[in-house]
Order: C-alpha cells, then structure tokens, then sequence
C-alpha cells in the first residue's frame, strides 16, 4: 500500500469530530474509509454495529467490506454480515424494511431497477394522458394543445423522474404570466394523474424503486421521531464516501 499522506492521517485519525473529506477518483478515498472504521473499532470489534459507512455503487460496498474483512480477525468476520456498511439505496431499503408497517409497506417488497422503473413511469404517463384525453379533461387537453402529446408527455417523465423535488415544486406553483399560470396549474394536475398512476403500478407489483426507497426512507424519519430518535443512539459514527469529479 502507498504511503499515506499528512492529510490522509489525519482524516483517520481524527475520529472525536466531523469531517469532510473531498478527493478525486483513485485518490484513496477508501483507504482512508476503511482505516478511519478501524481506527474507530480498535481492538472492540463490537464497534461495527455503531457505524453507519455508505457509498455510491454495489462495486465499492463490496470492496468496503472485502477490504475490512482483511483487517479484522476471523472471529468478528461475522459482523460484518449485519453492519451496516452499503450503499445509499441498499441502507434506505434495509431501513424502510425494518419499519415497512409504519409507511404500509410489505417488508417483502421487491426493488425495480432503473429499466423497469423507467418503463413503468413511460406507461404510466402515456395510460393517463390518453385516458383523460379520451374523458375530455379540461387540464390535459390544454397541456397537450400547448405542448402536443409527444412533448407533454416527455415532460411528465421528466417530472417523474424527479419525484420528490416535482411534487414540491409543484405544490403551489405560480408565475407573473397568466397563461404560464394555466400552464404550471395543468402541469400539476397532469403530474398528479401520472404520479397516481405509477403509484398503483408500484403497489400491483408490491414493489418499489430506488428514489421510492429514497422517499419512504425521507417519509420515515420525518413522520416518525421516535424512529429518527433511534438511529443517533445506534450509530455514533456515520460514514459516506463521495467522488468529486475533477
């Protein structure tokens, strides 16, 4: 292994304070991930379970837990089966699973990749968009004038896509202009239609997807503090590793 750097020890070191690690790809981000887990656990494997270590993608959580599996004794190799060292998605869905009643949820729900999510929300505009077209609603077929069909529809996936943030945006939405008022008023209540839809897709398949994950995870902790109040009790060290590109 390289040689670490001044800075690279001291983010190991450091662990009595929060801090922010910023460093290109290749630099040793996760060295420095895994050397400040040890550094933490010392020679109390227990102090596993009371860190929370996330990362971007399946490859690096693999590599995370390989890596720290090499560095510990074979009698706490254990641990890490149950330590909660993965990536966003995987420790939102190990969470939502563990409280799935509180949100109505099955904890057996399945998860859609990012195709299938895809072409669940594609069907879900389209189906609403031509079945309210075909009701004569009022909001739809002005969007669509507006618009025509192809754009009005490329306009709720993208809505889609960005569910939280669109649902916020589109709350309350107004502009100076008039006829943009009609618009951003059709947008929402075509959305709405869309949303709904894809969310009675979601619940035929008993499944979610990644920012459904994102969401119900959000949904917990904001809506039940006695969930949000367990988890700083549970991990004293929280851990996410970022690439900031250069």
């Amino acid at each position: 292994m390289k040689e670490l750097t001044r800075a690279q020890k001291r983010a190991i070191t450091a662990t009595d304070r929060s801090m922010a690690v910023i460093a290109g790809a290749g630099s040793g981000k996760t060295t420095v991930l895994i050397n400040r887990c040890l550094e933490i656990v010392g020679d109390s494997h227990a102090e596993l379970d009371r860190i929370l270590a996330i990362t971007f993608t399946e490859k690096a959580a693999a590599e995370l837990k390989q890596r720290l599996r090499h560095k510990l004794p074979p009698a706490a190799h254990h641990r890490l089966a149950t330590a909660w060292v993965g990536t966003f998605h995987g420790v939102c869905a190990r969470m939502v699973r563990q409280h799935a009643p509180l949100l109505g949820l099955d904890p057996s729900f399945a998860i859609l990749d990012e195709n299938a999510s895809h072409l669940l929300m594609r069907q879900a505009v389209r189906s609403s968009l031509l079945a309210r077209l075909s009701a004569r609603d009022e909001q739809v077929s002005l969007l669509v004038d507006e618009m025509d069909f192809r754009n009005a529809s490329a306009l709720m996936e993208d809505l889609m896509a960005f569910r939280w943030h669109a649902r916020l945006a589109l709350k309350d939405p107004r502009s100076d202009n008039e006829r943009e008022d009609r618009l951003l008023d059709a947008s929402a209540h075509v959305y709405g239609l869309c949303e709904k839809a894809f969310y009675d897709s979601l619940g035929s398949e008993d499944a979610l997807d990644f920012q459904e994950l994102e969401i119900a995870a959000l949904n917990l902790l904001d809506n039940h503090k006695d969930v949000l109040g367990s988890y700083p009790v549970s991990y004293t060290h929280l851990r996410a590793h970022e690439t900031k590109a250069n």
